[in-house]
């Protein structure tokens, strides 16, 4: 399962939603969090839940699509 920045810069912006408040809201670092929007990272399930719950929407809304 991969996240995709692109979708979770979308959801973000819809939200108007601040780095900062995501990743508090979260419960993740800082750090973590700008790893995983820049493509550095590869977040576990666990952290996708997170984000996923912090943005009000389903995992499955910010991961990339899988056929």
């Amino acid at each position: 399962m991969k996240l995709s920045t692109t979708k979770l810069q979308l959801v973000m912006a819809e939200k108007c939603m601040t780095v900062t408040e995501l990743y508090k809201k979260a419960d993740i670092s800082r750090s973590t969090l700008q790893q995983i929007r820049t493509g550095r990272n590869d977040p576990k399930p666990v952290t996708i839940g997170k984000i996923a719950k912090a943005l009000g929407v389903t995992p499955s809304e910010i991961v990339e699509d899988y056929e």
